[in-house]
């Protein structure tokens, strides 16, 4: 898990199947959650020498 912070908002990223996972492990854990939204991770490849 990563996250960012802000003086009002915090970002957390989660590895899950999908968003839903993610919202109903917030509801299960009665945390308060604004969005929960699906993101892709892109690195860049290592160069060959």
């Amino acid at each position: 898990m990563g996250s960012a912070k802000h003086p009002q908002r915090i970002i957390c990223e989660f590895e899950a199947p999908d968003a839903e996972a993610a919202r109903t492990a917030y509801r299960n854990a009665e945390v308060p959650f604004d969005r929960v939204w699906v993101a892709e991770v892109y690195a860049a490849e290592a160069a060959v020498p």
